[in-house]
């Protein structure tokens, strides 16, 4: 069921976004992909600090990288911004934050 309800946000968000840009697609990714690893190593480096094994350290990063999509979606939509350029690149980046850990 979970993945169901995954798919269909992404559908929904990908329905209602107009993200068509070459550019926009390449910029979201790149900004995705940095703030994963971004993420995945604060997480490592606050684990080590607290004396985890590494294991528990790097899946303490991989949690903080997922991403909060539905509240962030529906803050856009409640403020009517999801049509403003910014929201574009928003949503390419969490749709592609939502992709690419679970790969």
């Amino acid at each position: 069921m979970a993945e169901l309800g995954v798919i269909l946000l992404m559908f929904s968000l990908a329905w209602s976004s107009t993200w068509q840009a070459e550019e926009g697609r390449r910029g979201a990714f790149i900004a995705a992909f940095l703030e994963i690893l971004l993420m995945v190593w604060v997480g490592y480096e606050i684990g080590r600090a607290f004396g985890w094994s590494t294991m528990d350290s790097i899946f303490l990063g991989a949690i903080l990288s997922i991403s909060s999509t539905t509240i962030i979606v529906k803050a856009l939509g409640e403020l009517g911004k999801t049509k403003e350029r910014f929201a574009q690149l928003i949503f390419g980046i969490l749709i592609i934050e939502d992709i690419l850990p679970s790969r």
